[in-house]
């Protein structure tokens, strides 16, 4: 089952194509014709950095050490460099690096809210400890839990990070959720929708 928080669960279910030096090229040419040739030219740039934080993520799901300080710069400049482009070719492309790097830039973002979350809950606020009891969870929940966790909870939660983080972080685990709820296939799983 993937996780709605940890983030090295959702990267392990994903699956990356490796770009090859022909494939780059490949993309580059297409990128030329779409959109034109001041932006494909800066392109090959954005392609091998895309490229290389494929391989870092891929790692970073093998891996025991789940420092996301290793690749939150190559995410930045990957993420940063594609959005400038303003290619639509290329963030299609790309899309699943997006997705993912902007899943670890939050989950990096996030980690001081989430330990003002985990204190509440811990605390005497018997409103917060209920909605918050699965937040975080380290524990293996089956689709239909994790499912039912986020429709059931999801406004007590947005409550709760509203008052102790903010609006911003509010806005970063609202699009982490909804997410998670679409790749968890909650509609189907629990025969809900988010909204």
């Amino acid at each position: 089952m993937k996780s709605f928080i940890i983030l090295s669960v959702v990267l392990v279910c994903s699956s990356f194509a490796a770009g090859s030096d022909k494939d780059t090229d490949s993309k580059v040419a297409r990128y030329l014709k779409s959109c034109g040739v001041i932006t494909s030219l800066k392109t090959t740039k954005c392609v091998k950095k895309s490229d290389e934080v494929d391989k870092e993520l891929k790692a970073f799901a093998k891996s025991k050490d789940k420092d996301l300080s290793k690749i939150k710069a190559s995410c930045k400049e990957t993420v940063d460099c594609v959005k400038e482009l303003k290619c639509k070719p290329l963030e299609d492309d790309h899309k699943e690096t997006l997705d993912l790097c902007g899943r670890a830039l939050f989950q990096d973002e996030f980690k001081e809210c989430s330990k003002k979350l985990q204190a509440l809950k811990k605390g005497g606020d018997k409103d917060a400890a209920k909605c918050l009891e699965d937040f975080k969870s380290e524990t293996k929940k089956t689709t239909k839990d994790t499912c039912t966790f986020l429709k059931g909870s999801k406004d007590c939660i947005k409550a709760h990070i509203k008052k102790e983080c903010g609006d911003d972080k509010l806005a970063g685990w609202e699009k982490f959720a909804q997410d998670s709820f679409k790749e968890n296939e909650c509609e189907k799983a629990i025969g809900a929708k988010w909204n």
